[in-house]
């Protein structure tokens, strides 16, 4: 809720924060709404939606060690994205956004961690969870 994501090392049983870090941009100094965090099935992005002034979704490269670093933003193409989630391959990354009723599909960059819009937005009433299913 704060904005930020605090990174973690847990070693015999304890936990020591290694990094804090920024989900919005340095162009935000208040009014953070964060949301939903999910890390890639491959373990090397994180994502974190960012509600209000921003309507994105921040992505992040993890390194080795575990530190976070912002490669980019991508516009949910709605307002207040509240859930997303990622399907078991994380090839692709399914948006929510409340206030404008929509759920849009990405195509994710296994490579770059980047998102790419795919296909027609769904439109769907104060949608605020999403689910993926393997068929």
């Amino acid at each position: 809720m704060a904005g930020q994501i605090s990174v973690y090392n847990y070693e015999n049983g304890v936990l020591n924060k290694i990094q804090r870090i920024a989900t919005h941009s340095d162009k935000i100094k208040e009014g953070f709404e964060s949301s939903d965090i999910h890390i890639s099935p491959d373990g090397k992005f994180l994502y974190a939606t960012n509600r209000g002034k921003e309507n994105n979704i921040a992505i992040f490269s993890i390194d080795e060690n575990g530190h976070l670093k912002n490669i980019g933003y991508q516009s949910t193409l709605g307002k207040h994205p509240r859930i997303f989630a990622l399907d078991e391959s994380g090839k692709f990354l399914v948006a929510s956004n409340v206030l404008t009723n929509n759920v849009v599909v990405f195509k994710r960059d296994s490579k770059t961690g980047l998102l790419k819009k795919i296909g027609k937005e769904i439109k769907m009433e104060n949608v605020s969870c999403v689910q993926i299913k393997q068929i």
